[in-house]
């Protein structure tokens, strides 16, 4: 059975100007050919599921929605001043392989979604291509595109345009491309360059997440990277972010091929966007303003370098780095105060608070010191601060410090010996956890929140300070000022992680220097008072 010109525009539009074959309504689901010629729009869903159609010559302005959607045997079409083909419309067509045209400009939402068997298309004057236009929405299908070019009439790749076209290996586009959609080449695993001489100033969110092989990207005057664009591309080397000023969460997550990154003009970087970047090493940040949390976490790094400019480091940015041994300024100095805010001593960061006190941000994981001494006037030790350090083995505590984060030296499993000079001990933070978390009904720690919690064999509040988790770890030795109120470190979590009973005490040194000038400055008086 065979429609020309005179038949069905729309399956369903009004009987007016349309012949019938044999003069009754024909089965178009038997049709296995489509001749077509007309001024108007093939009208919705138009031969949808006719699924013994097999060619289609259609000579239209264009293509209505879903006109051929689902047609499983359609592999021959030709298109003759076709200018837009809607959403859908050879959507789930299983046999097509190939598609061409030169008059094409638009290219509708869905188009060629789930189209199995594609593996060529040429629209060589093409300006937009819809979202999910060539899409596998189906992670177990997908087409058989190996390559896709584009010339410099292409402007616009909407959301999820490839996404999942599993055997795509190279894109090129042309010129004039000014937008990709967010999702637009995801999960294409083997997928191994992109290029285009475009200048696209916006890298949207996930446009190339989960593109296992992807080595080379050229992309002209990217200045901003947005959440997740390049998340698992493990393999990804070559990226130009000399314009970037800001990247977004998990931008380069696990991105493991990256070696060295310089980024010139970047003033932010948002949560986990180097996060388990392993092999970087290098990384150049001289305008820096904001380092949201494990933005630099998890990389290769020995030394990072942080300029004047930077106002705010979010806690984690920069933990379990396993190389890590010192920050600096950009002049190499490890002692030195940057700005404001930042403060380095002997390698270790320190932000500061609104009042002029010191958090202890990060102690780095590789730091080789035994023994270190936090610095006076530091109110609070960061969660994470110190994370898997498993070179220190006795801390010095200021007698300034309020507050100790969780995890904040956990890892540190040769630390033996933790020194307090503050006359009540500092608190520790727990945190709410639905870890599950259980302890044997015979060690002590279960004895102990038992005791005083109610504990029952679950306990959602945990407290990972020191080495291990509390009640996990070898106790340690504690030494506390001469001074000091004993009761306060005699709390659940202390006597978990500290030898209490042989508790060590200390004559508080700046206590005793500050009465010894006392005593000096009433000599002195005395002294006058006699020769006067």
């Amino acid at each position: 059975m065979c429609y020309n010109e005179n038949n069905i525009i729309s399956r369903y539009d009004v009987r007016v100007d349309i012949a019938y074959y044999n003069e009754s309504e024909p089965d178009i689901n038997k049709l296995k050919e489509v001749t077509i010629k007309t001024n108007k729009e093939l009208g919705k869903r138009a031969f949808a599921n006719c699924e013994n159609l097999e060619t289609i010559i259609i000579d239209a302005p264009a293509l209505g929605e879903e006109s051929f959607n689902n047609c499983t045997k359609l592999n021959n079409i030709t298109l003759t001043n076709v200018s837009e083909i809607k959403s859908s419309v050879f959507k789930g067509c299983t046999t097509l392989s190939n598609i061409e045209s030169s008059t094409i400009t638009k290219i509708g939402d869905y188009a060629f979604s789930d189209c199995t068997n594609l593996s060529n298309i040429s629209f060589e004057n093409v300006e937009e291509i819809g979202a999910y236009a060539f899409a596998s929405t189906d992670f177990k299908i997908t087409n058989q595109l190996t390559n896709v070019t584009f010339g410099d009439t292409l402007k616009l790749i909407n959301d999820y345009a490839f996404a999942n076209c599993a055997n795509l290996t190279t894109v090129n586009l042309g010129s004039n491309l000014e937008y990709l959609g967010s999702f637009a080449f995801s999960n294409c695993p083997n997928l191994t360059s992109f290029i285009t001489t475009s200048t696209i100033k916006v890298i949207n969110e996930a446009v190339f997440a989960e593109d296992e092989l992807l080595v080379d990207v050229e992309i002209n005057g990217i200045e901003y990277i947005n959440d997740a664009a390049f998340y698992n591309c493990y393999a990804l080397e070559n990226i130009d972010l000399s314009n970037v000023v800001e990247i977004g969460m998990q931008a380069f997550n696990n991105c493991n091929a990256l070696t060295s990154v310089d980024l010139p003009k970047v003033k932010k970087l948002g949560p986990g966007a180097f996060l388990q970047a392993y092999n970087l090493t290098n990384i150049n940040i001289p305008v820096i303003e904001y380092i949201d949390a494990q933005a630099l976490s998890c990389i290769g790094i020995e030394e990072i370098k942080l300029p004047i400019t930077l106002t705010y480091v979010a806690p984690t940015a920069f933990y379990y780095n396993l190389n890590h041994v010192k920050f600096t300024n950009d002049q190499g100095e490890d002692t030195c105060e940057i700005n404001d805010y930042i403060r380095l001593d002997k390698g270790v960061l320190y932000t500061a608070t609104a009042n002029d006190k010191y958090l202890l941000s990060v102690y780095p994981t590789a730091k080789p010191d035994k023994t270190y001494e936090v610095l006076f006037n530091t109110v609070r030790i960061e969660e994470y601060a110190g994370y898997f350090n498993n070179k220190i083995e006795k801390l010095i505590l200021p007698d300034t410090l309020k507050l100790i984060g969780n995890m904040s030296f956990y890892g540190c499993t040769n630390l033996i010996t933790v020194e307090f000079k503050s006359t009540v001990a500092p608190i520790l933070e727990g945190t709410i956890s639905s870890l599950n978390i259980e302890y044997e009904s015979n060690t002590e720690i279960y004895k102990l929140l038992n005791k005083y919690f109610q504990f029952n064999g679950y306990y959602p509040l945990f407290y990972g300070q020191f080495k291990d988790m509390v009640g996990m770890a070898k106790k340690m030795t504690i030494v506390i000022p001469e001074n000091a109120d004993e009761e306060t470190y005699k709390d659940t979590v202390y006597s978990l992680y500290f030898e209490i009973e042989k508790m060590q005490k200390k004559r508080n040194i700046t206590y005793c220097f500050s009465f010894l000038l006392i005593l000096i400055f009433l000599l002195q008086l005395c002294f006058h008072a006699l020769i006067h």
